[in-house]
């Protein structure tokens, strides 16, 4: 593949269908892609992307790096994603560094959030979650629905939080349900706080039972999942949400 060249090996895979690339396998398939160079995945498209990765293993992914991987997922689409199944998306995110990953793209990051389920997203490691955040508008995060937010959320670290900044974070507080807030350990709901500075929710007290007493209780939106990456709630709507959210719980 080495002597093909970039440019014949993408003129081989477009030819390809999915079951020749299955009949290929991982190994010869991870061969091709790192000959290929970010335009040749470019000329190729999201639907042979697919059936290439969709054909790779945890091993795989691995000697392909995260650079490859990355130009790899820039040239992808959401349905790409969703037809790859959770199982091979985190395989490829586990790969990429969290610089990496957030530059991939919006719809790209978006796409590859809603792919895995709430237990995938949970086994990447917090910096790799900050970049697949970050990496998606702050304004379309709440799309990926409470269960992958939560995901997200509880398994950054409290270290991390501040990496997400406050546009993000509170946008992804803003689509998690109350109850799911409740869940989250104390020392993440006061890095949280911390990070969404007092003033954030119209007070100047950071004490968590001053933002309770403090707080309206008027319940807020969830997305549904026949809406997930569709819907876009405002993202000047965002404290208030987040307000009630913390309105409601019981910190003691």
């Amino acid at each position: 593949f080495k002597d093909l060249g970039g440019n014949r090996i993408t003129d081989m895979a477009t030819n390809m269908k999915r079951d020749n690339f299955k009949n290929m396998g991982g190994d010869r398939i991870t061969d091709m892609a790192m000959n290929m160079m970010g335009n040749n995945f470019k000329d190729l498209g999201g639907d042979r992307i697919a059936d290439m990765a969709m054909n790779m293993m945890g091993d795989n992914f691995k000697d392909l790096g995260g650079d490859r991987i990355a130009d790899m997922a820039m040239n992808m689409m959401g349905d790409n994603f969703k037809n790859m199944g959770g199982g091979k998306v985190v395989l490829m995110a586990k790969e990429m560094s969290k610089d990496t990953i957030s530059r991939i793209g919006n719809e790209q990051a978006k796409g590859m959030a809603v792919a895995m389920e709430r237990n995938q997203i949970s086994t990447l490691q917090s910096d790799q979650l900050v970049g697949l955040a970050t990496g998606i508008k702050s304004e379309q995060i709440v799309e990926i629905g409470n269960d992958r937010l939560f995901a997200m959320v509880d398994k950054i670290d409290k270290g991390d939080v501040e990496s997400l900044g406050e546009g993000h974070l509170s946008s992804m507080m803003s689509g998690i349900q109350g109850s799911e807030i409740g869940r989250l350990d104390k020392g993440k709901k006061v890095s949280i706080v911390q990070n969404l500075n007092a003033k954030f929710f119209g007070q100047e007290q950071s004490d968590f039972k001053e933002i309770q007493g403090g707080s309206s209780t008027t319940s807020r939106p969830t997305v549904s999942d026949e809406l997930l990456g569709k819907t876009r709630i405002s993202s000047d709507n965002s404290k208030q949400k987040v307000s009630n959210a913390f309105g409601r719980l019981k910190f003691e």
